[in-house]
């Protein structure tokens, strides 16, 4: 039901990345296909972007000064404090069944742990004063949409067929696209209450002494949690379990895994070779200039400054408050409808996909510039060499 409510979008949107450049709007394609709103991933960032502008001077002192684990405690002893710890309890009931990673049931929901969060608004504080908010980025993306659907329109008021296949074409992507991200946001609802029942049945555990943490529950199968549950395996066997099980987990997030495996279980790797350009898929229109970050996580985020190039294997839902400041993003795996793909037309930052070994090639600090038109991604500057200031130029 998901797919087939979102899916006329795709062939609506391949039409006229075909047709308006026939007809002569070129120049007006990616207005077109971005800023179309009603975005639920987007509206999560734009809300917690919202949530730190709002916040005073005595906020921002607290956050400057304190390290994250205890900004919460010193916020709750102003009146300022208390007023943005009100404020940031309302966002995290109403976004905070997201999570870094939020597909993994292990990973906390920002509700039980949101130092990710409150080192996304951190970050948001040292926005340059003197470029667009996020917000204002994002309205202005919204608004020249509008204005390229009318231009076009009335430009195409001599050709009925051609208005008619237009708007249809345009009613199918504003209503169908945002179909993408939806269920996503909802049916996370959903997982974060059965976390809280798997969470609920590990404190259990853990009052009987058969487990040290209730998210040792997770390092468990069905079948041994039935099995513990019925006397067959003892307290010995289970905490002598999770331990190894822990390093594995660990193991597995450090490695790197090929893209594809052939049949015989084999990787297809081929070792990509350094170059000045690297070339991917163009998603999203502009060019920026800025220094890489290369994250292979997103509860790492913090370490994104404002202007910097997004680098990543590939993103999801948990990824998007990163992309209110980065000044391009740059994706190893991805397509056109991708996560990261869609969200970055939305906010309207340069983005290129599908770049093999992206994360591996490019080092970190050193200066890239993305051209989310043609898929290019150049290599400007050394990491330790001066330059300028990050820029975004979201003409093509």
């Amino acid at each position: 039901g998901v797919l087939s409510a979102f899916f006329p979008a795709l062939p609506a949107g391949f039409y006229l990345l075909r047709a308006l450049p026939r007809w002569g709007f070129a120049d007006l394609l990616p207005k077109i296909i971005s800023g179309i709103g009603n975005n639920p991933t987007m509206e999560t960032a734009l809300a917690l972007w919202d949530l730190a502008e709002a916040a005073g001077p005595e906020v921002r002192a607290v956050f400057a000064d304190h390290p994250i684990d205890r900004v919460p405690k010193v916020l709750a002893e102003s009146n300022a404090g208390r007023d943005f710890l009100t404020r940031m309890g309302e966002f995290l009931k109403a976004h905070g069944h997201r999570a870094v990673r939020e597909f993994d049931f292990s990973c906390p929901r920002w509700r039980d742990d949101p130092t990710f969060v409150y080192e996304t608004v951190r970050n948001y504080f040292s926005h340059p004063t003197d470029q667009l908010t996020p917000r204002q980025h994002y309205e202005r993306q919204v608004s020249e949409h509008e204005h390229a659907k009318t231009e076009i329109e009335q430009k195409l008021r001599g050709h009925p067929l051609r208005r008619w296949s237009f708007r249809r074409s345009v009613r199918l992507i504003e209503t169908r696209l945002p179909l993408r991200e939806a269920p996503k946001f909802y049916a996370l609802m959903g997982l974060a209450h059965i976390r809280d029942l798997y969470l609920e049945v590990g404190r259990r555990m853990v009052e009987r002494g058969v487990l040290e943490k209730p998210d040792d529950f997770f390092f468990l199968s069905i079948p041994e949690i039935e099995r513990i549950a019925q006397g067959e395996l003892g307290e010995d066997w289970v905490q002598e379990q999770i331990p190894v099980r822990r390093r594995e987990f660990a193991r597995h997030m450090r490695a790197n895994p090929p893209l594809v495996v052939r049949s015989d279980g084999k990787p297809m790797v081929k070792p990509a070779a350094g170059a000045d350009v690297l070339r991917g898929m163009a998603v999203s229109s502009g060019r920026a200039r800025g220094p890489a970050r290369i994250l292979l996580d997103p509860s790492d985020g913090a370490l994104l400054h404002p202007g910097e190039v997004l680098v990543a294997p590939f993103t999801d839902p948990g990824w998007t408050p990163l992309f209110l400041t980065a000044g391009a993003l740059v994706m190893e795996i991805g397509g056109a409808m991708s996560h990261g793909a869609v969200v970055a037309r939305e906010y309207g930052i340069p983005a290129v996909v599908g770049v093999k070994d992206a994360t591996r090639l490019l080092r970190q600090g050193e200066i890239i510039e993305v051209d989310g038109g043609t898929g290019e991604i150049r290599r400007v500057a050394a990491p330790h060499t001066q330059a300028q200031p990050a820029l975004r130029n979201t003409e093509t």
